[in-house]
């Protein structure tokens, strides 16, 4: 086995074992709403694991967390489905970081994304390094729905 096969192969099992921990912290935050790790040592095995797809990108899968925003939500709400998704900026924090998420909200929505068509809201610090996004929808004056703990595309 040479030297890069080796680097490959380790790296291989560290991204299954990375996947698997990340796993079974989003169930014990989205789901049991019983976190056992802090946001720092989530966000931790997330860069670890962002960092080896990228050295490694025939090995990142559609079902990586990567890949993904938030996790399945409690059964103790009905589901929302949102008409467009929302995503995440996932951690960023410098110009370069937020033209990457720009670049790969564009392949997500399959085209060029109009300044128009973006919005920012103010986030209060969620679980795992996410923010807490509560989406609400308003007939008239009142409020009629509103969500969180969000896939993109449902929430609860």
């Amino acid at each position: 086995m040479t030297p890069e096969e080796r680097e490959r192969a380790l790296a291989q099992t560290r991204i299954q074992d990375l996947r698997s921990q990340i796993a079974e912290h989003d169930t014990r935050y989205y789901v049991l709403d019983r976190p056992v790790v802090s946001d720092a040592e989530y966000d931790g095995l997330m860069r670890e694991l962002r960092a080896l797809e990228q050295r490694f990108p025939d090995l990142v899968t559609p079902s990586s967390p990567t890949q993904r925003v938030g996790g399945k939500g409690s059964e103790l709400f009905a589901p929302v489905e949102h008409p467009s998704p929302m995503l995440s900026l996932d951690n960023v924090f410098s110009t370069d970081e937020l033209r990457a998420w720009l670049g790969r909200l564009q392949r997500a929505v399959g085209g060029r994304v109009g300044a128009r068509r973006l919005s920012r809201r103010r986030t209060i610090a969620g679980g795992h390094g996410n923010p807490l996004r509560v989406p609400m929808s308003t007939a008239t004056t009142s409020t009629s729905r509103a969500s969180s703990r969000s896939t993109g595309w449902r929430c609860r």
